[in-house]
């Protein structure tokens, strides 16, 4: 019809022209260059209404079209369909999800269903109407640094060969200013992600309120849109610096679209620029990043006279949190980790002790990259140098007796030992060691003798060890079995005997038989 082609300020003009004026309709229609029939259809509908001109005159655009050309009933169909749209917008985020399986699931549950095509024009319209805002972020001066990673690497050639290792690029920026910071690394690991946030920290002088990662490893152990879980060692990081982590939610590219657009402005003007030079180290790659990061720090906004650096200076330098006195040490936090039966705990290959009364406990586990410390409760409880070739590290203050006495089992002190409870232990243990295959063995059986004075005198093992030479069956269990026979009593009645005999000169020694 005509009126949906005449702007809604024409037909108040119209109507003016009529109601106000008084002009006749083939006047108006010449004024306002429309046709005659146009005109009388409007007047005519506003006078079938008998409302008063003042009374329209005061409405929106909106009421009045309302009033002219009241909208269609919605059919029962497609008011079946707008009610779970929502319901089918949400189950196409989900992966793997087509809009031709849901248009078929549909299909299945509607008596009267719209074909594909129709489907799909009334999810698109009510998505436009319905999920098209954005809400504008304020950056405020010294609240948000973003950080990242450039998802180009660099190449660089420690050799002389023609086989490039490739340097990870980090990125920071101001939510304010956005100056930016970035920095060539080894890897993304804990450690190197940390050590370039502190000196981005550095190279903005102050640190901010909040830092947003992206959602990765280092930063974020577990991504959640909700309730995201930051890693520990990253959070640790930021709480020396009075800040806070708040990491970007998964999907939502709008949360972190500033260091995505840093991101780009890099690879643009920093990564490409550098790609025909030969670097030899990733310290090299930074000492080309640098002037070209300053350079691009210093230009001017495309549509504001001022630079990164001139906001930063002039504005959030001044709201930045000062640093503190000392700089955070890198560290990786390795929560709850059980203490082994031998009182270790291992990092990389290593091994590395703790005190023995934490055996089997659960202590967090802390490494830099010169240093390895384990704390219980808060308490740090050992401390060690960081290692990384295989092998087993151990304090002697750490182990427990009993694991001390193992350890000084030899035959040296086997044989002080058994030198203290008697000369026939010591003459037994030195025949037991000499005739024993490995030391440890011979030590274990003198040190089962030396048990037995628990049970028995320790001069009934003197004369036990006696008969055990006299036999030449030195052994644990020879001189075991002649103390439970009760042998060396007998032996020692005999020969007490032998000694209370009187001297007569009848009876002649051995002597008289030569």
């Amino acid at each position: 019809m005509a009126r949906k082609r005449i702007h809604m300020r024409k037909i108040k003009q119209i109507l003016e022209l009529h109601f106000e004026k008084g002009l006749t309709q083939r006047q108006i229609a010449s004024i306002t260059k429309t046709s005659r029939p146009a005109v009388k259809e409007y007047i005519d509908k506003i006078a079938s209404l008998g409302i008063d001109w003042l009374n329209i005159k005061a409405m929106s655009d909106t009421e009045l079209l309302r009033l002219i050309a009241p909208q269609k009933k919605t059919s029962e169909r497609k008011q079946r369909l707008i009610e779970n749209i929502e319901a089918t917008y949400h189950e196409l985020s989900q992966k793997s999800m087509t809009r031709m399986l849901l248009w078929e699931e549909y299909c299945r549950n509607e008596p009267q269903p719209y074909g594909y095509s129709q489907y799909c024009l009334h999810l698109d319209t009510w998505i436009k109407e319905n999920k098209s805002l954005r809400c504008i972020i304020e950056h405020k001066p010294g609240a948000e640094m973003y950080v990242d990673y450039s998802g180009l690497k660099l190449p660089f050639y420690p050799t002389d060969e023609n086989k490039p290792e490739y340097a990870e690029v980090f990125v920071a920026i101001l939510g304010y200013s956005q100056k930016t910071y970035v920095r060539a690394l080894a890897s993304q690991d804990s450690l190197d992600t940390q050590d370039a946030t502190i000196r981005a920290f550095g190279y903005f002088e102050g640190a901010p309120v909040t830092i947003v990662p992206d959602n990765m490893k280092t930063a974020v152990t577990k991504a959640c849109k909700y309730e995201p879980i930051v890693n520990r060692s990253f959070e640790e990081l930021a709480s020396h610096y009075g800040a806070v982590v708040v990491p970007a939610r998964p999907g939502a590219s709008r949360d972190k679209a500033l260091v995505e657009n840093a991101v780009r402005n890099i690879q643009r003007r920093i990564i490409r620029r550098i790609r025909n030079i030969r670097c030899k180290s990733v310290c090299e790659l930074n000492s080309v990043i640098a002037p070209l990061l300053a350079d691009y720090n210093n230009r001017s906004f495309q549509k504001m006279p001022q630079s990164r650096n001139s906001l930063w200076n002039e504005v959030e330098r001044k709201t930045l949190t000062p640093l503190p006195p000392l700089p955070y040490e890198p560290r990786v936090v390795v929560p709850s980790i059980l203490v082994s039966p031998q009182c270790h705990v291992k990092c990389d290959s290593h091994k590395y002790s703790v005190p023995y009364r934490f055996c089997g406990k659960r202590v967090d586990l802390l490494y830099t990259a010169l240093t390895v410390e384990m704390r219980y409760e808060g308490e740090r409880i050992a401390f060690h140098m960081r290692k990384r070739e295989p092998g087993i590290t151990s304090i002697e203050e750490h182990e427990h007796p009993a694991q001390k006495w193992y350890k000084s089992l030899t035959a040296a002190n086997a044989l002080r030992w058994a030198g203290a409870n008697g000369p026939y232990v010591l003459k037994c243990a030195q025949r037991i060691i000499e005739r024993s295959v490995t030391e440890i063995q011979g030590c274990r059986s003198v040190m089962g003798i030396l048990k037995l004075k628990d049970k028995y005198s320790q001069g009934r093992v003197d004369v036990a060890c006696r008969l055990a030479l006299r036999e030449n069956q030195t052994s644990y269990q020879r001189v075991k079995a002649i103390l439970e026979r009760g042998l060396d009593k007998v032996f020692m009645e005999t020969e007490s005997m032998q000694q209370e005999l009187p001297l007569h000169d009848n009876i002649r020694g051995a002597s008289a038989y030569a």
